[in-house]
């Protein structure tokens, strides 16, 4: 059972627009006129190299128009803006991309992703070899080699009568230099390259990382370029339906009369759509659909934007454990099985893009181990906007866990009740009177805890032990009869009521204490005025070590959070022993270097994994 609730979203999308059946395949170029038009589908790739495919997306396809901002790229960065801007503008043109005109006063193409303007970038290609430059370029935004369809190149040159009255009309205006009919060929031919819907939506992750291929590392475009060609892409790219597609979807796009469509949303991640049927504009009408549901549905603006860092760091729960002191039984078990459990910390705004990258790394950790891994975390505490959109895809996360028999934890969502309130009523409304309980928690420090007791049960090792005698006590192992019987001697029996402060901050450290039943937390203040827990200790535990050992006033209080039970060395009755039973006192020593080493360990690590 896989953890994907983004493909599954995009599952029930394409099944959702499949039943479009309106629309009219291309059928001005012979070869485009034999699509099925029930082809059809949708793929998103993110920035940082995840895919995400759902339908026919393997089946190959003409590239069509969505070549001319590839090409519009290429002689950018080749040319210069200004060389560009001198025989192609960048001004919507309100007419049908196949418009026989130019700028009534500049006498050049409008804009590049139009016939016109297209056919002047590709004549503006240099090189000996120029469809190789093309093809190397295209192939850079995917993660393959694209190649020509010549079927489709054959029926483009043989039907192509209206592009090639453009192409003379601009080596009549003097926007080609040199013979029309080389330009054209040349643009058949990258109109041609064959792509897939998958090789669509890495381009367009190019284009969102700033012309930077997600997969292969490769750099497509430079930054400067990708800027400029997004920017004619947003108000020209979808012809003259460019300014409702602006209004209703609101990212850069491009589409192309084969059926196919990207959009970019910057910095984040690129969507891909294949369908044959067009609408009167020459765009898919299921990729229209789709665009508008799922920016509406995800909350993809382009004049919004969440953290660039929306993940502040992944952990498992071997390695940052909650402020819980275990025993060594304990320990080995965390240690072991919790490496599948993950917790993840987001921070800024919670947008779709966070969410999916949260979801990636928690569905990654959960399939490495799935006896141990059928519980996450994921931390809010540091999120500053908690978009309630973003609800739906941590609702079936949680549902899914919740059908392999484990939970979703979830922690820090007290300043976003709205959110928390929105899971709540999705799995209540998608589980009826089986509906998924959620766990929430104050803090991570507590869902950490939780998790840590789950699996210490599914281990049947037990968290709660009753008591432990002095004989099994961690400071005393290893003394002999007669060695134990001195310090017991030495000992002062203590007890306290759920509640009551064992120790003060600032008070003289001048005994330490040897918990034998009962639990209590180390407890710091905090500018916030409630305190924050350091540690919690238990039965075989020792208090104030660090501050014995020292000679330092104690610097934190610690209440019994049960009715507590222990037993007092004071430095003096200490010093005695070591006169009296040398030996002994030897081994005590020891015993509490141990104690303050593992301790001390356990701090650097935690330190570590907080400030990395």
């Amino acid at each position: 059972m896989r953890i994907d609730p983004i493909g599954n979203y995009l599952e029930r999308l394409h099944a959702r627009a499949a039943q479009r059946t309106d629309g009219t395949v291309a059928s001005y170029i012979p070869q485009l006129a034999d699509a099925d038009p029930s082809t059809f589908a949708i793929c998103v790739a993110t920035v940082d190299g995840a895919v995400y495919e759902v339908g026919d997306s393997s089946i190959p396809f003409s590239i069509q128009s969505i070549s001319k901002p590839l090409t519009h790229g290429l002689i950018l960065d080749e040319l210069g803006d200004d060389a560009v801007r001198r025989k192609i503008g960048v001004e919507p043109t309100g007419e049908a991309f196949n418009a026989i005109a130019l700028d009534p006063q500049m006498g050049i193409p409008e804009n590049p992703m139009i016939n016109a303007g297209a056919i002047a970038a590709t004549s503006m290609v240099t090189g000996e070899d120029r469809l190789s430059r093309l093809l190397a370029t295209y192939s850079s935004y995917t993660d393959r080699e694209l190649t020509i369809d010549e079927g489709v190149y054959r029926s483009e040159r043989s039907s192509g009568h209206r592009n090639r009255a453009i192409a003379h009309l601009l080596r009549g205006s003097g926007v080609i230099e040199g013979d029309p009919e080389d330009a054209l060929d040349l643009y058949f031919q990258q109109c041609s390259t064959t792509v897939t819907c998958r090789d669509l939506a890495l381009i367009a992750a190019t284009m969102a990382g700033g012309g930077t291929n997600p997969v292969t590392g490769a750099q497509a475009a430079s930054r400067a370029t990708t800027r400029r060609v997004l920017t004619v892409m947003a108000t020209c790219g979808m012809y003259d339906g460019a300014g409702d597609w602006l209004y209703t979807v609101g990212l850069p796009a491009k589409s192309g009369v084969s059926g196919g469509i990207l959009a970019v949303l910057p910095g984040k991640l690129g969507i891909a759509v294949f369908s044959p049927p067009l609408d009167e504009h020459g765009n898919s009408v299921r990729g229209l659909q789709v665009c508008q549901e799922m920016t509406h549905d995800l909350g993809l603006q382009l004049i919004e934007g969440g953290s660039q860092r929306p993940i502040r760091d992944v952990h498992s729960v071997a390695d940052l454990g909650s402020k819980r002191i275990r025993s060594q039984a304990e320990r080995a078990v965390l240690t072991h099985d919790g490496r599948g459990v993950l917790a993840v910390e987001l921070q800024g705004e919670l947008d779709f893009t966070a969410t999916e990258k949260a979801i990636r790394r928690l569905g990654t950790g959960a399939d490495a181990d799935a006896d141990a891994a059928s519980m996450a975390i994921v931390d809010f505490s540091r999120v500053t906007v908690a978009d309630v959109l973003a609800a739906p895809f941590f609702a079936e996360l949680a549902e899914t866990l919740a059908e392999r028999g484990g939970r979703l934890v979830l922690s820090g969502l007290s300043e976003h009740p709205e959110f928390l309130h929105a899971m709540v009523e999705i799995t209540v409304r998608d589980g009826g009177a089986e509906q998924v309980e959620l766990m929430t928690f104050t803090e991570l420090d507590g869902a950490l805890e939780w998790c840590e007791a789950q699996l210490l049960a599914r281990s049947g090792v037990a968290d709660d032990v009753e008591r432990v005698d002095l004989d099994q006590h961690d400071l005393l192992h290893g003394l002999s009869p007669d060695d134990l019987a001195a310090v017991e001697a030495l000992l002062h029996h203590r007890e306290f009521a759920a509640g009551e402060i064992v120790q003060r901050a600032g008070e003289t450290a001048d005994e330490l204490h040897l918990i034998t039943r009962g639990e209590l937390s180390v407890m710091a203040p905090t500018r916030a005025g409630s305190p924050r827990r350091l540690a919690t200790l238990s039965a075989g535990m020792v208090l104030g070590e660090v501050a014995f050992a020292t000679g330092q006033p104690r610097t934190s209080n610690v209440w019994a959070d049960s009715s507590v039970e222990c037993y007092a060395l004071s430095a003096k009755a200490l010093a005695g022993l070591a006169r009296q039973h040398p030996a002994a006192e030897a081994v005590i020593l020891r015993n509490l270097v141990a104690i303050t080493s593992r301790r001390a360990a356990r701090m650097r690590s935690e330190l570590s994994l907080i400030t990395r």
